[in-house]
This record gives structure tokens, C-alpha cells and sequence, in this order.
């Protein structure tokens, strides 16, 4: 994807785009064919169960040493399936609260960074996460160099960050294989930091690609 790679590394040329992409109709969802792990049979597009808990999430694009990035996560472990993996900060929606305030509450949590409200783009499709019933909620800001970060210790254990041209990489994707109750399984990923991004987050940054592109004519 050399194109997808030009054109986002260095400018800020997609920025108008993107916003109106989120603000019209959102692109279908890529959690499907070579984007899917195998024996998920649709379920992260499906409806979540009756009693899935409400999370968000902020993709949140800035320069990161003269290149438009965004930040992820490496949680902590905290004796939880997803500890230890690499996401999106985010969180769970706490009562009386909306999912794109609970998305800029996260993010400053867990990274110290405040989001302001007007940097909020827009946003995704929602993700339904069946291995933890989640109903996640992905929301997309835009904001200027970050002086300094704070992440916090007992829910990151390391910050990374990743430039947007590399979700179009493909010398960048590989294959991970997990076991899950004696099987195992195989899916796409994304090499970042030394470890593989999958799951949930690859899902969702998938969409993020196809929001990303302008639409067809």
C-alpha cells in the first residue's frame, strides 16, 4: 500500500477528508475475509448480547517527531484476557456519562494527555468485542504535538506510537496464533514495538483505514 503510505506520513491534507467521511456515512465494517480470526463467524459484526458492558475508545492522530501518529497502549496485567495486549486507550462507560466523554476520560487516564471536546472528528463504526462482551464505541480527535505524556502505571504498562502510514504497510503484517480453551487460533496483525497488535484493536483500526480512504464515486 505505497500510496496509502505517501499520502498519509507527513501531511495534513487527509485531515478535512477524514472529518467528513465520519460525518457522512460511515464505510462498511473490515471485520470480515483476510481481516477476520479464524472461527469468529461474524460475530464482532453482529448485535452485541443484551447484557454486553459499554466501552469507548479514542484514535487520537497528532505529529509525533514531524510524522502523523497515534498512540497505543500495552495494558498492564491485571490477571484479565486482554492484559498484557496492545490497544486503544479506552474504557468502560460509567452512568450518566456519554461515549465520547467516557472515550476523552479514558484517554487522559490512561495517558495523561486531556482531549478537548472540539478535537473530537468524529466516529466509527462500534465494535462488538464476544470473547469479553463489549459493545465498544471508537471515536476519532485530532490535536497538536504532545509536550509530554503521563501514562498511568497501573493500567499501561508502555506507551507506544504508531505513524498512520503504518496501518497501510503491508511488510508490516503478519499472523498470530493464540490458544483459546485447548484450540488454536489463527488471525491478522499488525507488528509494532517488537510485539503483534490483533484482536479487537485491529478491527478497529482496520475501519479507521477504510475512513481513511475516500469514498467511491
Amino acid at each position: 500500500m505505497k500510496s496509502f503510505a505517501s499520502n498519509h506520513a507527513n501531511a495534513a491534507a487527509w485531515i478535512e477528508p477524514l472529518s467528513a467521511q465520519l460525518a457522512g456515512s460511515l464505510p462498511a465494517q473490515a471485520f470480515a475475509g483476510p481481516h477476520s480470526p479464524q472461527l469468529v463467524y461474524s460475530r464482532h459484526n453482529g448485535p452485541p448480547r443484551h447484557d454486553a458492558r459499554l466501552a469507548a475508545v479514542l484514535i487520537h492522530l497528532f505529529p509525533h517527531e514531524g510524522v502523523w501518529s497515534l498512540p497505543l497502549v500495552r495494558r498492564a496485567d491485571v490477571g484479565d484476557i486482554h492484559s498484557g495486549q496492545i490497544a486503544l486507550p479506552g474504557g468502560m462507560i460509567e452512568a450518566a456519562e456519554t461515549a465520547v466523554d467516557a472515550a476523552r476520560r479514558e484517554f487522559f487516564e490512561e495517558t495523561g494527555v486531556e482531549v478537548a471536546a472540539d478535537q473530537i472528528a468524529g466516529e466509527l463504526s462500534p465494535v462488538y468485542i464476544y470473547v469479553s462482551n463489549f459493545w465498544v464505541r471508537c471515536f476519532v480527535s485530532i490535536g497538536a504535538e504532545v509536550a509530554a505524556w503521563s501514562p498511568c502505571d497501573r493500567e499501561v504498562a508502555e506507551l507506544l506510537f504508531m505513524p498512520i502510514a503504518n496501518l497501510g504497510n503491508d511488510q508490516l503484517r503478519s499472523t498470530i496464533r493464540v490458544n483459546r480453551r485447548g484450540l488454536q487460533l489463527a488471525g491478522p496483525a499488525l507488528e509494532i514495538g517488537g510485539s503483534q497488535l490483533w484482536g479487537a484493536t485491529y478491527h478497529i483500526l482496520m475501519n479507521f483505514v477504510l475512513a481513511l480512504r475516500p469514498p467511491a464515486r
